[in-house]
């Protein structure tokens, strides 16, 4: 599901297809604009007792996975072997050195489970704002609203609202602040401009 959801994520169209290894190479996009200013790469899944030679052929992607700043580590919610992969991914993850990298779990394919299930995990979603947890259905979009949300609060910050009041004669700052795309609103008032802005703490 690695895949689908990097479509999803970049409005792309990479291969996807079930099997070992149909990603070799890593892609690198840009997210949807809309959604954030920040590159998604798909990278080579993780197998148990990866060999050496096998890591060195991957070592480009593995080198991306080194140099990230959020690991999506994708699980099928449906499979009954979930745990062990997990466990895997972990172990190739520290034997490459990328042990501590901060990690958002995302388990994919709730499409597969029954309606009462689904539904419970995307409630899940919803009460669990701060969790770097998240159920998502990448072929249905799933979730997958909450989860560009979560993604940009963790690599750019919580966002928040500010009100500034700007003389109409100070045209530098409005146009710088149209210019940096943070305006949401504008009310013109007798003392000048009351701008509505909406910006992170790393502002």
């Amino acid at each position: 599901g690695k895949s689908t959801l990097f479509n999803r994520l970049t409005q792309s169209e990479v291969v996807t297809k079930d099997g070992l290894f149909i990603t070799l190479d890593s892609t690198l996009r840009k997210v949807d604009p809309e959604q954030g200013d920040y590159l998604v790469s798909d990278t080579v899944g993780f197998i148990d007792k990866l060999p050496h030679d096998l890591i060195k052929a991957f070592k480009t992607t593995l080198m991306e996975v080194e140099t990230a700043d959020l690991l999506l580590h994708v699980v099928d919610v449906s499979n009954h072997n979930v745990e062990a992969q997990i466990t895997v991914v972990n172990q190739v993850l520290a034997d490459i050195g990328a042990g501590n990298k901060k990690v958002m779990m995302i388990y994919n394919k709730i499409d597969k489970l029954s309606p009462e299930d689904r539904e419970a995990l995307i409630l899940k979603n919803q009460q669990a704002v701060e969790a770097l947890t998240l159920y998502i259905s990448a072929k249905e979009g799933l979730g997958v609203d909450i989860l560009f949300e979560t993604i940009g609060r963790v690599l750019i910050g919580e966002k928040r609202q500010i009100k500034l009041l700007i003389p109409y004669d100070d045209n530098k700052s409005l146009a710088l602040l149209h210019e940096m795309k943070v305006v949401e609103e504008i009310d013109y008032q007798a003392e000048g401009n009351l701008v509505t802005i909406e910006m992170t703490e790393d502002f």
